[in-house]
């Protein structure tokens, strides 16, 4: 089974989105995005984000199923933006693959609860949603979990802060309350030597990036006065009993400043 995690950037470079899409849903089971839009009209960004990228991603991927979580229906940043619109993370699972259940929980604020949306990444305060799949592995039971992590607003990089180490103990709680395997994955926004990012480890979830040895998650459209800084953002752990084939991730795509992550289990 192959799974793939991408914070998708809005898709802002459309092309090449699209083409990653076409290039890997022949041989994937289940994709992972985050910072998805979700507008009904054809619409861009003045950074170039296409506004109606869940129903564009839909077309591409039209033999999976699609379960979008909602973080901020009335996202509205001027700059980045430029208009009202659901916004969130998207789950699409192949066909083939049945979903037995699927799971939404808050691990930070609630649905729609960022107060000031004009100011919301300079000072943080969205909202972080963790979506679940349930689906079967080897005969069990295996949660796929999604996320994109809190955004602690600028100046703070990808430090731990009181809302990180909460979200970090809330994943947790989460999870201990799931039967079966675990993979947990997507932007958390987190550098590695981070509280957070241990509390996660002392669990007991495998921490591919480290075991893998992951110098970057991030790609060359990322600035790269960034990049140098805090090279890693993209996490993907795994519970204890599930049997990695391969893990890699792609820092020479160019279908977002995020690198997508490959994973293969037996």
């Amino acid at each position: 089974m192959k799974v793939i995690y991408l914070n998708t950037w809005a898709a802002r470079k459309l092309e090449n989105y699209i083409h990653f899409l076409e290039k890997h849903k022949i041989n994937t089971d289940i994709f992972c995005f985050q910072e998805v839009c979700d507008m009904n009209e054809e619409k861009y960004s003045p950074t170039g984000g296409a506004l109606h990228q869940r129903t564009i991603t839909k077309d591409v991927l039209s033999e999976f199923a699609d379960f979008y979580a909602v973080r901020q229906y009335d996202w509205n940043d001027p700059e980045d933006f430029g208009g009202y619109l659901p916004w969130g993370n998207d789950i699409f699972v192949h066909k083939n693959t049945p979903v037995f259940e699927y799971r939404e929980k808050f691990v930070i604020g609630y649905q729609n609860s960022a107060s000031n949306l004009e100011t919301v990444y300079k000072v943080g305060g969205l909202p972080v949603v963790l979506q679940a799949v349930k689906i079967t592995y080897n005969n069990k039971k295996l949660w796929v979990l999604n996320i994109h992590g809190y955004h602690a607003g600028a100046g703070i990089g990808k430090h731990d802060t009181p809302e990180r180490v909460t979200q970090s103990r809330e994943i947790i709680e989460y999870i201990e309350s799931l039967e079966g395997e675990i993979i947990l994955g997507g932007d958390f926004n987190l550098a590695p030597d981070t509280e957070s990012v241990g509390i996660l480890e002392d669990f007991g979830l495998r921490n591919l990036i480290k075991e893998y040895n992951i110098q970057s998650t991030r790609t060359s459209l990322y600035p790269e006065e960034k990049r140098k800084k805090w090279p890693h953002a993209n996490y993907v752990f795994v519970s204890k009993g599930i049997h990695v084939q391969s893990f890699k991730v792609d820092t020479d795509s160019l279908a977002s400043d995020h690198a997508p992550m490959f994973l293969e289990i037996e």
